[in-house]
């Protein structure tokens, strides 16, 4: 962190905000547990988030900071539309933004490591598409469902219910508690 010597400011007594750092690879998070008041992870799904949260707390703890006040939260695509089917098109149709850390994460979801890398390698054209209002290129069905439902809360509305409490089961597999 910087410093400043002899500066005339108001702010100076002033509590800083917390700052919150969003990080998905072990530099950041690392990073984060020394110096900043919590992590925001992104995208990352229930079956690869718990390795995160371990990476975190040793950096806690290599810090000499307790984990208590540190916040951990998992910024993750909420998509709720009239029908599960304007969902799962509304999500199959941005599925390239959710792909930044497939490579991560494919593995933990029961991807290959071809399937990984072809995802990896088609992702910008995938997003072009999406940004240019065109049909993009997908996996297979049943691995774009996967994804879908491994990288987003996508849902219609009668599944409401089921995205919060995937939600909610997303935090217990964290072994974090949800903040109202």
């Amino acid at each position: 962190m910087f410093q400043v010597h002899e500066l005339f400011s108001p702010w100076t007594a002033i509590e800083p905000p917390p700052l919150y750092v969003g990080a998905n690879r072990p530099r950041m998070l690392r990073m984060a547990a020394h110096q900043a008041s919590g992590v925001m992870f992104t995208d990352m799904p229930v079956a690869y988030a718990p390795s995160l949260v371990a990476q975190v707390r040793a950096g806690l703890a290599e810090a000499g900071r307790s984990s208590g006040a540190f916040r951990i939260s998992n910024w993750f695509v909420w998509n709720v539309q009239e029908t599960w089917a304007a969902a799962f098109e509304l999500a199959r149709r941005q599925l390239g933004f959710r792909l930044y850390y497939i490579r991560d994460v494919a593995r933990p979801l029961g991807m290959t490591e071809a399937e990984a890398q072809e995802l990896e390698r088609r992702q910008p054209e995938m997003i072009r598409a999406a940004v240019e209002g065109r049909e993009p290129w997908l996996p297979a069905e049943s691995l774009t469902e996967r994804l879908i439902r491994q990288l987003t809360l996508s849902g219609g509305l009668e599944d409401l219910d089921d995205c919060i409490e995937r939600l909610d089961g997303q935090a217990r597999g964290m072994g974090l508690e949800r903040v109202p």
